[in-house]
């Protein structure tokens, strides 16, 4: 397998099986962008400081600067990749960037309708340069489901990563904190309902362990995972 399919296999599984249905000429490309949109994703939670995840951001700028110029001098296996893909969408890049740049100094949203905003902002750009157009009902409800299979990694990393104005970060670990995580988590998954494959196993998940998603994971197991993207 390619070193770029490896690694958005292990970044972002859910657009790795989406990308291997694609047909064979726009798979490189959906890859290669769904890379460069792991990659900077993952600063916000990754980082220890947010000046790093700014600095790392900033590398990443300059990179899409010069892939846009033609004259890309930050050798990287993403970078690599992109200068092969033509016609990059480089626009919607330097949107993601800016998106991420945000949820760096802002990490954890003040309300649900933020949150929104915020997937509106990530995931629905990235769907646009992936499949050239996208609707926002379905990015969204996209999105909120990634928001929630991220709940029970911030929660064992000590991370409370609930919107602040509907789960009180200060009660985090009590059970007034479980109960209204519950809650908001099953908000959450009424809104996403008709969100596109594989995310419907997800929400079948989260309802099996009555929305507790502190203290459960919903990765995925079996082949009723695989079958679900099959039959989208």
């Amino acid at each position: 397998m390619q070193p770029l399919y490896t690694f958005v296999k292990n970044a972002d599984y859910d657009r790795y099986m989406l990308g291997l249905l694609q047909p064979a000429e726009k798979r490189t490309r959906w890859m290669a962008l769904c890379a460069f949109h792991a990659e900077i994703a993952k600063l916000p939670m990754s980082v220890s400081e947010p000046t790093i995840g700014l600095i790392r951001l900033a590398w990443w700028r300059e990179a899409v600067a010069e892939l846009q110029s033609g004259d890309l001098k930050k050798r990287h296996e993403i970078t690599n990749a992109l200068a092969q893909i033509p016609e990059l969408p480089f626009g919607q890049m330097i949107q993601l960037l800016d998106a991420y740049e945000a949820k760096i100094e802002h990490p954890v949203v003040g309300s649900l309708e933020q949150l929104e905003q915020r997937i509106l902002k990530t995931t629905h750009v990235l769907h646009q340069m992936l499949y050239g157009k996208a609707e926002e009902v379905a990015s969204l409800r996209f999105g909120l489901v990634s928001f929630l299979k991220s709940i029970y990694p911030l929660a064992r990393a000590g991370k409370p990563p609930f919107p602040q104005d509907a789960v009180n970060p200060d009660q985090f670990g009590s059970a007034a904190y479980l109960a209204s995580a519950k809650k908001l988590t099953q908000e959450i998954a009424e809104r996403a309902k008709g969100a596109p494959s594989p995310m419907g196993y997800y929400l079948k998940q989260i309802k099996k362990v009555d929305y507790n998603l502190l203290q459960h994971d919903i990765t995925p197991r079996g082949m009723g995972y695989y079958i679900a993207l099959m039959l989208r």
